[in-house]
């Protein structure tokens, strides 16, 4: 059986350890937020999970699972605030490429109630295993 919330939050520690050794100050949250109270912020929240069907065998067992993570990171600096917010994404970036995700998309995310705050979002994929091993395919 796979424990997909002891897998997450092993992602989450391991984004969020890289993040803060470069950013120490930066705000950290593993729930779905409107926005943050403090900046910089960084949320990773796992947005999607299933079965991945094509890897399922006569046992009945879930042996693979594909997950979809959503990042968020916001950032309110009065100069240099997407300067900032990219810094974060591409911190986080490297950490998820580097255990096989991949990334669907990333885009800024237009907040229409507050336009000081600069928003990035983006989402990361990959299939993982009872073993938390971590698989993604081209």
């Amino acid at each position: 059986m796979i424990d997909i919330f002891a897998i997450e939050q092993e992602i989450q520690t391991m984004t969020f350890t890289a993040v803060r050794a470069v950013y120490t100050d930066c705000t950290i949250t593993n729930a779905t937020i409107a926005a943050p109270s403090k900046f910089p912020c960084l949320g990773v929240v796992l947005s999607d999970n299933g079965t991945t069907q094509s890897m399922r065998d006569s046992s009945g067992e879930d042996n693979f699972h594909d997950i979809t993570l959503r990042v968020d990171v916001w950032s309110n600096q009065v100069n240099g605030k997407q300067a900032e917010a990219e810094g974060i994404m591409n911190i986080v970036r490297g950490a998820l490429l580097s255990h096989n995700f991949r990334q669907v998309s990333c885009r800024p995310t237009s907040d229409i109630n507050n336009a000081t705050v600069y928003r990035i979002t983006a989402e990361f994929t990959a299939t993982v295993d009872a073993d938390n091993n971590i698989y993604y395919r081209k």
